[in-house]
């Protein structure tokens, strides 16, 4: 058995743990790469909405376990109406990396779901969910890192996290939005 079904059969047999910690155990799989860990944001988005960004999905695993903890979110929480208003307040919040504090899971899970498809529009040149401008910090931040050049992400949000999600993201990957650039 490889290391990933490892990790997210763990990941599933601690699922049953209780509060707070489950959120933790669900996430703690996919922490591994960067590409899990949007994978998962997916999920969760798709869990808690019923649809997801048009981005693609690099690990199911994580993805299948984003869905699951959505649910059991839903269901813990007894509210659907503040659940899903929740959910959107963080989604948006994600989406330009205004945190507030943590709110309820819902919120949580709607920050994460923001982030994941922020840094995968921008991997992928998706201008219809970001900017033009959170695409070119992307393609910038590669380009610095396989340069081995030092970091130096704009200090405006959300295009820093564009910069960084592109300065991190060295995985084997098709990057649509650099092609054109040669990155």
């Amino acid at each position: 058995m490889g290391i990933s079904k490892t990790i997210v059969l763990a990941s599933i047999a601690m699922v049953s743990l209780s509060g707070q910690a489950h959120a933790a155990a669900f996430g703690l799989a996919c922490k591994t790469t960067h590409l899990s860990d949007q994978s998962f944001g997916l999920g969760l988005q798709q869990g808690h909405t019923g649809s997801r960004a048009a981005v693609q999905v690099h690990d199911i695993n994580c993805f299948d376990l984003g869905l699951l903890n959505a649910k059991q979110v839903m269901a813990q929480t007894g509210d659907a109406t503040t659940c899903a208003s929740d959910f959107a307040r963080g989604y948006k919040n994600g989406m330009t990396l205004l945190d507030e504090s943590t709110v309820s899971s819902c919120y949580t899970n709607g920050y994460q779901a923001g982030v994941a498809v922020l840094e995968a529009a921008a991997r992928e040149g998706n201008t219809s969910l970001v900017s033009d401008r959170c695409v070119a910090e992307y393609c910038r931040g590669r380009s610095d890192a396989k340069r081995s050049q030092a970091g130096s992400p704009v200090s405006s949000e959300p295009q820093a996290a564009c910069y960084q999600a592109g300065y991190s993201d060295l995985e084997e990957v098709t990057v649509t939005a650099c092609e054109a650039e040669g990155q």
